[in-house]
């Protein structure tokens, strides 16, 4: 098969680690540890595939941190009877579904190179909207499992079917949680939409098990905006969110 010639971004243009890795870096991290604490091969705590994926996580993502150099992958072989965990470590960037995932020392050491959060003296260019933003956390909305989450902790649960505040969560996700978002709820005739979205914002408020996130509206009706509570800010620095993984 011919190979295509490679293709190098210029250094202003590298590619960041955004938001969307940070609960999947998180759980290989966690599993890191609890391979260490216990005295064991980290493979024997790898992380299988479809849970990264679950986390938001695509095959080329996973594959860009391979080739970083912040994850290993392998196979996993382990028989019913084997007393631990077999792999077949995989040498190229075909991902199945019995693939796992551990972070590397490089991994590691980048992860922790920031063990703050980075509250800038300046706030990021857009004015007060982005002023806490500045702290560098964001939230992840598990869809399937109705889970808001902001790093390990659980901000609120939907035990219930929720559309309009679950359409407005599946809105910052998928746009990678900006400041604001434009209204997504769809069009009804027998709802004024501003009270619609303003009924909606008081729900995403209440009920909240840990008040980590506050959302609001933007006075005209139009734009949902969110920001970490200053509770959030507190345990950003205890979970070791990391400011490079967001930059």
């Amino acid at each position: 098969m011919a190979k295509s010639k490679q293709h190098k971004l210029p250094d202003e243009k590298a590619i960041p680690l955004g938001p969307k890795f940070v609960p999947a870096l998180e759980q290989l991290a966690v599993a890191r540890d609890y391979a260490c604490d216990v005295n064991r091969d980290i493979w024997e705590f790898a992380v299988e595939i479809g849970s990264l994926m679950e986390l938001g996580l695509s095959t080329s993502d996973l594959r860009w941190l391979v080739s970083k150099g912040y994850v290993e992958h392998a196979g996993e072989v382990t028989r019913r009877h084997d007393t631990a965990r077999n792999f077949k470590r995989g040498h190229n960037l075909a991902f199945r579904g019995a693939t796992c995932f551990v972070l590397t020392e490089t991994g590691a050491d980048f992860r922790t190179h920031e063990d703050a959060v980075a509250v800038p003296d300046e706030p990021a260019c857009g004015g007060d909207m982005l002023t806490r933003h500045s702290v560098l956390l964001f939230p992840h909305w598990d869809a399937a499992r109705r889970v808001l989450c902001i790093g390990p902790h659980v901000v609120k649960r939907f035990r219930f079917s929720a559309p309009n505040q679950e359409s407005v969560l599946a809105a910052f996700q998928e746009e990678g949680w900006p400041p604001a978002v434009y209204d997504p709820l769809p069009g009804s005739g027998k709802l004024d939409a501003k009270q619609r979205l303003h009924d909606t914002i008081k729900f995403l408020n209440r009920n909240q098990e840990n008040q980590f996130i506050t959302f609001r509206g933007d006075g005209n009706g139009e734009r949902i905006l969110w920001e970490p509570a200053q509770d959030a800010v507190a345990a950003a620095g205890q979970v070791r969110q990391v400011a490079r993984f967001a930059a």
